[in-house]
């Protein structure tokens, strides 16, 4: 099964259904918790879309900064599905959309030295803190829910 998805190279097709997947839910259910693993999907599955065959070959020195920016695509999508299809919208979401898309075009960088350590552990840094600050989000916007629909002692 493996070697028939690595010959077909079908990685972005599943992204893609599990963010269309997640995308119906939430608007099914009109929360907008469920529109961060929709984005982050679809992100991930248009950066790998991108550097696949036959694409790849015309962005042989710009495949980090495209994968980057489709990513930042990714989660402004998520804050325009919440925005569209639920009563809260995640407005949060647009701030690491902006700092990938910086660091997709250079900007960041060309602000920085090139050996500047901390620059380069903050760079493995990130987007670990982003996930991290993903998943608190949508715990705490889970138990507030829980909360809520809770009837009262």
């Amino acid at each position: 099964m493996f070697l028939l998805l690595r010959l077909l190279n079908l990685d972005w097709i599943m992204l893609w259904t599990l963010a269309l997947i997640t995308t119906i839910v939430g608007m099914v259910r009109h929360e907008a918790e469920w529109f961060l693993p929709a984005g982050l999907c679809f992100g991930l599955g248009f950066g790998i879309f991108m550097l696949t065959e036959p694409f790849a070959l015309s962005y042989e020195d710009q495949g980090g900064a495209l994968f980057l920016l489709s990513i930042s695509l990714g989660w402004v999508l998520m804050a325009f599905l919440s925005r569209r299809f639920s009563e809260r919208t995640l407005w949060w979401t647009l701030l690491p959309a902006l700092i990938m898309w910086l660091f997709a075009n250079g900007m960041i960088p060309l602000l920085t030295p090139p050996d500047a350590g901390f620059f380069r552990t903050l760079n493995y840094l990130w987007p670990i803190v982003m996930i991290g600050a993903g998943a608190y989000f949508t715990v705490q916007g889970q138990m507030r829910r829980m909360r809520q629909e809770r009837p009262p002692s």
